[in-house]
């Protein structure tokens, strides 16, 4: 889980704001923290719109050079992998 929390915090520098806040929602969704507790299917469904926006940043045509970003630095989540 580590790996994919340093990964989020790179997409700050390059991915679209649509990868960055689907990962936000999956990291909701397996927050042991939370109330009620996500099942398995939504945890599912919640991981596989991550890879979907992951896919459509990966083949969006490249000729644009920059996109412009609705995402504030009050959004940035520095989050922990907590160990039990």
């Amino acid at each position: 889980m580590q790996t994919f929390l340093d990964q989020v915090r790179l997409a700050w520098l390059y991915s679209p704001d649509e990868v960055i806040l689907s990962a936000y929602t999956f990291l909701d969704t397996v927050n042991a923290d939370c109330l009620p507790p996500s099942t398995k299917p939504e945890r599912e469904i919640s991981f596989g719109n991550v890879i979907a926006a992951v896919r459509r940043d990966l083949f969006r045509p490249r000729f644009i050079l920059w996109q412009r970003t609705n995402l504030t630095g009050t959004q940035y989540r520095h989050l922990e992998v907590k160990l039990k």
